[in-house]
C-alpha cells in the first residue's frame, strides 16, 4: 500500500473508531443500567454480548491502528533509521 492509501486507510480506520467508541459508550450505559434481575434474560444477555462484541472490535481495531500508525511512521523515516532497526 502506498503512503496515500495508507493514509487514506487510517482515516477511515479514525471514522470507524469514533463510530464504534459512541456504539460502545452507548452499550455499556444501558448495561449498567440494567437491573441485576435482567441478567439472565434474553434482552439482558443480549445487552451483555453486545457490549462485549463491540468491547472486542474496539481492541481489535485500535490495534491495528497503533500498528498503522507504526508503520507509517516507519516508511517515513529516513533509510539509515529504517535500516538500523
Amino acid at each position: 500500500m502506498n503512503l496515500n492509501g495508507t493514509q487514506q486507510f487510517s482515516e477511515a480506520l479514525q471514522v470507524v473508531i469514533g463510530r464504534l467508541n459512541a456504539d460502545l459508550r452507548e452499550a455499556t450505559n444501558k448495561v449498567e443500567h440494567l437491573p441485576a434481575s435482567e441478567w439472565q434474560s434474553q434482552h439482558g444477555r443480549a445487552l451483555l454480548n453486545r457490549e462485549q462484541e463491540l468491547h472486542t472490535a474496539w481492541v481489535v481495531l485500535h490495534g491495528m491502528q497503533t500498528t498503522q500508525a507504526t508503520s507509517t511512521a516507519a516508511a517515513k523515516a529516513p533509510t539509515a533509521w529504517r535500516a538500523a532497526q
